[in-house]
């Protein structure tokens, strides 16, 4: 029994010795940044947009005083859960009750610490908070781990850092990773401690925080330090302090200087350990922090009990029982008077060496029985929290059945109701297809009527312009044959007369043969078998606007797909142009004129402009030759367009669609003929 109870001192000591400098660490950080950020959130709360907001701050104030006093804590975080029941602010009340699971946590009310902690992750899973039910996870590993529960604790972390990657929360990460390396050093499984302690350094790198960077390297060093690794312990001891150093943070450099002196001391080299457990001193009677102060003491009373300096590890021990006394700390007590005991043995005071070895193991003993009972509440707590799970379970349960039944109800409901409306509405829908139908028929009735009218009118269309064209045919046959062969005649018989005063008259006659020419030539269709359609329109218009003295500029692309198109399509486009350019020389009073043909996308194209006169569209002024234009274009399923202003000339945009097989019947027989 004696060795039973002397091992689990053991372990309970060495567990006290690196945890207490774990949590003196955190809490100085804590404690020096919290009260600034207090400060600052007090006036935040003075100006809080709206009760959200005002919720938020008072969640952050209770978690920034968490560490500097717990009462004020607590009240922040009940008047944060009120206000959020109050206003069913959900984010904000599982907040809240995250929050009331660390004040718990302080006071080792475990299986309290459980329950905000289910309540919270609940509510914060329904709301899709995904970051909070991580941190909530979080704390219930570190509840799990504190109750003995590994399986759970780790379930609850792996779960938490899940989540925090898929966030790319790099904060989270660390943290959790953080957390799992305590766990598994903890299990004396330090090969995976490394290894999160090592992860988590690694996104707080990435992150830039030389505190918390120097926290994990100091857990990195505690682990080799326990694996009897001294070098790279020390290594990592000193890595730690350096990134301190820059920060300024004595108190927690001073820690660093505890540990470097711990492995000075195991190595014997007690002059070493002496100056960093004195600089260590120092630093923690300034700060005022008496535990902090009183385990320095006692690590420098054994490194002069090592150098057998037993006058001076007298001294360090007393001030370390007195500050043991002041404070309550039962932890270390026990240790000080084991080196009190080793201390009077070297002073060859053996009666106190007895003495204190009496107390030594007298303080052991109630360690021990402390221990004992800590366990019971241990697995008392464990009792609750698993009673607590079995009821939270069977409520979770209930509730089911009451959704379940709920829902059954609710969904024969909906499908009755579904039905009825399918009902009405195939009612609907067959009355409403009737009605489209019938409607349709009337339209496509309407469209057949339409589409024989546009058909007839079509029809006479080409009919008047087929007439035209003939009759255009013979006046310039009778114009030719007749009046011109006349006027020929008339004019080589008056040649013959040898009479001066002929001279003007056959001049004049001249003049009217050439004017019959012209017109005979105009009436009759140009020979498109003969000379490309580009020709035949440059020719005209040339010849045209040039015997009036009007500039103009041609413009035809690509040539060779205008010269391909159907002889038909080149008649009616060489119509529209010799009207075109007809009524130019007739009324526009021109000087220059733009004519462009292009043909793409089985469209042609045609612009012509001129700065004449202009005209006003709205009068609507339309003689013979426009309407004949309009004729042709909408006898080809064309679009025109009339743009025109007194004083600015006028423009007229004409597009003709036309197929691929529009092309001329000779571009085909030739390419016939080729490939034969």
């Amino acid at each position: 029994m004696a060795m039973n109870k002397s091992h689990l001192y053991l372990i309970r000591a060495t567990r006290y010795v690196s945890v207490l400098l774990f949590l003196i660490n955190g809490s100085l950080q804590a404690q020096s940044t919290n009260s600034e950020r207090i400060d600052s959130l007090k006036k935040e709360l003075q100006n809080a947009k709206d009760i959200e907001s005002e919720i938020d701050i008072l969640n952050e104030l209770s978690y920034s005083a968490l560490d500097i006093d717990y009462n004020l804590s607590q009240e922040y975080s009940q008047k944060a859960l009120s206000l959020s029941e109050k206003n069913g602010y959900d984010i904000g009340k599982a907040t809240a009750l995250y929050n009331m699971s660390l004040h718990a946590f302080q006071l080792g009310s475990y299986d309290s610490t459980y329950v905000y902690c289910e309540q919270a992750l609940i509510i914060s899973q329904e709301s899709g908070n995904k970051v909070l039910s991580a941190k909530i996870m979080n704390r219930l590993g570190v509840t799990y781990q504190t109750l003995g529960n590994r399986k759970r604790a780790l379930s609850n972390y792996l779960s938490a850092l899940r989540i925090f990657e898929d966030d790319n929360d790099k904060g989270g990460v660390a943290a959790v990773c953080n957390k799992l390396g305590i766990f598994y050093e903890t299990q004396q499984e330090y090969d995976k401690a490394l290894k999160y302690y090592q992860k988590a350094l690694d996104y707080h790198q990435r992150i830039g925080g030389p505190r918390q960077q120097a926290i994990v390297i100091n857990n990195i060093g505690v682990v080799y330090h326990k694996t009897q690794q001294l070098d790279k312990a020390l290594e990592h001891y000193q890595r730690s302090k350096a990134l301190l150093i820059k920060t300024g943070d004595s108190i927690n450099i001073s820690i660093r200087d505890i540990n470097i002196g711990k492995i000075h001391k195991e190595w014997k080299d007690y002059d070493s350990a002496s100056v960093y457990l004195t600089s260590a001193l120092k630093a923690c009677e300034a700060s005022g922090n008496k535990n902090l102060q009183l385990y320095t003491l006692n690590q420098l009373g054994e490194t002069k009990i090592g150098k057998s300096e037993f006058d001076s590890a007298f001294t360090y021990l007393q001030r370390a029982l007195r500050l043991a006394a002041e404070t309550g700390e039962k932890e270390v007590a026990p240790e000080i008077y084991r080196n009190l005991s080793n201390t009077y043995y070297g002073l060859r005071r053996f009666k106190d060496a007895y003495d204190a070895n009496v107390a030594y193991h007298h303080l052991k003993d109630s360690l021990f029985n402390i221990e004992r009972s800590h366990d019971i509440a241990e697995i008392e707590a464990k009792y609750r929290v698993s009673e607590k799970e079995k009821e939270i379970s069977l409520l979770k349960s209930q509730s089911e059945k009451k959704d379940i039944i709920l829902y059954s109800s609710i969904t024969g409901l909906v499908l009755f109701l579904i039905l009825i409306i399918l009902i009405v509405n195939d009612y609907k829908r067959r009355s409403r297809a009737s009605r489209l139908i019938n409607e349709k028929n009337e339209e496509l009735n309407r469209q057949r009527i339409s589409e024989l009218l546009k058909e007839q009118q079509l029809k006479s269309i080409h009919g008047k312009l087929e007439g035209q064209e003939n009759e255009r045919k013979r006046i310039a046959k009778e114009l030719h044959d007749g009046i011109g062969g006349t006027l020929a005649s008339i004019k080589l018989n008056l040649q013959k007369v040898k009479d001066e005063r002929l001279t003007d008259l056959i001049n004049d006659i001249d003049k009217a043969c050439e004017e019959v020419r012209t017109v005979s030539h105009n009436l009759a269709p140009p020979a498109f078998f003969n000379s490309a359609l580009t020709d035949i329109i440059r020719d005209f218009v040339e010849k045209s606007l040039n015997r009036h003295k009007i500039n103009v500029n041609l413009e035809f692309y690509p040539e060779k797909t205008l010269n391909n198109i159907s002889t038909d399509l080149q008649v009616d486009l060489y119509r529209i142009v010799q009207e075109l350019v007809t009524n130019i020389t007739k009324h526009a009073e021109a000087s220059h004129v733009e004519i462009t043909i292009t043909a793409h996308d089985h469209i042609i194209n045609l612009i012509v402009e001129d700065d004449g006169k202009g005209y006003i569209p709205s009068q609507n002024i339309k003689g013979i030759g426009l309407q004949n234009i309009s004729s042709r274009v909408n006898a080809l399923n064309g679009i025109i367009h009339f743009d025109s202003k007194p004083g600015r000339g006028t423009a007229v945009s004409i597009d003709i669609p036309y197929q691929h097989w529009n092309f001329s019947t000779r571009q085909v027989e030739l390419r016939d003929g080729i490939n034969a």
